[in-house]
C-alpha cells in the first residue's frame, strides 16, 4: 500500500475517530521518510507528482501499534463494567503494557517496580510513545476509578487532548478536586469559555463540601512559597532567590 493509498483510506474513514485507530502511536517518520525512493528511476522533471515506493512502518513501530490496539481493546472493554472493574486490575494492565513500551524505547526509569510512584514514573517516561487513543482511555479510567496521582501526571505532561478538558472539568468539579482544577488551569494550552465558566463557578460558589480542597491548596501554596524562602537564604544567589520567593508568594 502507497502512502497516498493510506492517507486516502484514513480521510475516507468517518468512524477513525470514534473507534480505535489503525495507528494508535505516533510514527517515528524519520525512518519511514529515509526508505521512501522515486517509483520511476528516471522521473520526469517537469511532472508536479512523483510517485514513490518503499512505504512502510518499522518493526519496532509495528509492535507497539499492536500492543496499543490490543490494550486499547481490553479496556475499553473492562470501562463498559466499571463497576466490575477497579484500580488493581487497571494498574496490572497498564504496568504490563507501559514497561513493554519502555523496553522497545530502550528507555531507563530509575526507579524499582515495588515504589508506590513506579507507574507514575513510568507514565512520564514513556509518554512520547503513547498515542491519544491509549491517552484518552487512560485519562477515563483514572477520573473513573480516581486515580488521581496519574490524572496529574497526564494534566502536568500535556497529555490530555484538548476534546477531553471539558468532560475532565465537569468530573473534576463535581468530585471537589481543586488541586487538579488549579493545574488545568495552569497548564492546558487552550482552555474554551464553557471550561473556564466551569471553573470559575466552582471557585467563586464552591460547594459547602469543596471548600475544604481549597483550604488545602492554599494551605500547600504556603507551604511551597515558605520552603523557597527558606532556601533563598542560602547560596550565592540568595537575594535573587528570595525575591523570586516573596513574588511567587504575593501572587497566591
Amino acid at each position: 500500500m502507497t502512502l497516498l493509498d493510506v492517507i486516502t483510506k484514513a480521510s475516507a474513514n468517518a468512524e477513525l475517530h470514534s473507534s480505535i485507530a489503525d495507528h494508535p502511536i505516533v510514527l517515528n517518520a524519520d525512518d519511514i521518510f529515509l526508505n521512501l525512493k522515486p517509483e520511476a528511476e528516471d522521473p520526469n522533471p517537469t511532472s508536479f507528482v512523483s510517485p514513490l515506493t518503499g512505504w512502510g512502518i518499522s518493526p519496532t513501530d509495528a509492535k507497539l501499534i499492536d500492543l496499543s490496539k490490543k490494550f486499547c481493546t481490553k479496556l475499553n472493554r473492562k470501562l463498559k463494567d466499571i463497576h466490575n472493574f477497579n484500580r488493581e486490575e487497571f494498574l496490572g494492565m497498564l504496568n504490563p503494557f507501559l514497561e513493554k513500551f519502555r523496553e522497545k524505547g530502550g528507555i531507563v526509569i530509575g526507579v524499582d517496580s515495588n515504589d508506590s510512584g513506579y507507574t507514575s514514573v513510568l507514565l512520564q517516561k514513556v509518554r512520547s510513545l503513547l498515542g491519544r487513543d491509549v491517552l484518552s482511555l487512560v485519562l477515563e479510567a483514572c477520573i473513573s476509578l480516581g486515580i488521581w496521582e496519574l490524572l496529574e501526571v497526564l494534566i502536568v505532561n500535556g497529555l490530555i487532548d484538548h476534546s477531553c478538558y471539558s468532560n475532565l472539568i465537569v468530573n473534576l468539579a463535581a468530585k471537589k478536586r481543586s488541586d487538579l482544577l488549579c493545574l488545568c488551569v495552569k497548564h492546558a494550552r487552550n482552555l474554551g469559555s464553557v471550561e473556564l465558566l466551569c471553573v470559575l463557578k466552582y471557585f467563586l460558589c464552591p460547594p459547602k463540601d469543596g471548600y475544604a480542597s481549597m483550604v488545602n491548596v492554599r494551605k500547600k501554596w504556603e507551604s511551597q512559597a515558605l520552603l523557597a524562602i527558606e532556601k533563598a537564604t542560602l547560596g550565592k544567589k540568595s537575594r535573587l532567590a528570595k525575591e523570586a520567593s516573596l513574588r511567587t508568594m504575593s501572587m497566591r
